[in-house]
């Protein structure tokens, strides 16, 4: 017989699993997420940096770089604006 199990337990477990999950699994990075995310918000935060035609012409929002615009303002206010800095 299975025993039962408490909903904060079983969360908890998921939440390992998942925690073990984002550890281990090495992927690719998509070039794509680049020109979408990562240059626009260098960019945006820097003051220089390449747009792609969409970001030019208004059809991409800038709420999906906007995580990565807050990490580089906030290493461009620390002073830590070097490769290693943006990098690590």
């Amino acid at each position: 017989m299975i025993a039962k199990v408490r909903l904060p337990v079983l969360l908890l477990l998921l939440f390992l699993y998942r925690l073990l999950n984002c550890l281990t699994i090495r992927t690719f990075f998509d070039p794509d997420e680049w020109w979408q995310a990562l240059e626009p918000a260098w960019k945006q935060s820097f003051g220089y940096g390449y747009l792609t035609w969409d970001w030019l012409s208004g059809l991409r929002n800038w709420l999906y770089p906007l995580p990565f615009i807050l990490c580089y303002r906030t290493l461009k206010a620390c002073g830590l604006t070097g490769d290693w800095a943006v990098w690590a």
